[in-house]
């Protein structure tokens, strides 16, 4: 009977620390998604090595593209004052305002879609919570 209760004390404490674990996992992730993020949390690490963006205008479809560091810097900064929070509404948009892909010397690394208050990147869909919409299309423009 003794060996029973030692049993059943040694699943019960197991059994505490999976559910707390788990109840943690759950908390990161809804609070993961649920934070904004800006800019640098989806270029990562490659910020510094990006070689060149390449940015068509969706409505006249033309495209613009730079190698200039500066000019780069610039962008990045623009879309680092922008925040953007995971939409649940996951549902694929017809038309866009912009879209940008940025490289690291050949290799396409990020591709975000602009659709007004929604932005599409790398295939998944956030709402534009902040940003200066006209700066951007400045940038275009100056290229």
């Amino acid at each position: 009977m003794e060996a029973m209760t030692m049993i059943l004390k040694k699943h019960k404490s197991l059994l505490i620390i999976t559910i707390v674990f788990l109840t943690l996992c759950i908390i990161y992730l809804i609070i993961n998604n649920t934070r904004s993020k800006n800019f640098s949390d989806f270029i990562g690490p490659n910020e510094q090595k990006i070689s060149k963006v390449s940015m068509m205008n969706g409505s006249t479809g033309k495209e613009v593209c730079t190698n200039d560091k500066t000019k780069i810097k610039e962008l990045i900064t623009l879309l680092n004052n922008s925040h953007y929070k995971k939409t649940s509404d996951q549902k694929i948009l017809i038309g866009y305002s912009f879209s940008y892909i940025f490289y690291v010397g050949n290799e396409n690394i990020l591709e975000i879609t602009d659709i007004g208050n929604k932005i599409r990147i790398n295939g998944i869909y956030y709402d534009v919570v902040e940003r200066n919409f006209s700066r951007i299309k400045d940038w275009y423009n100056s290229l």
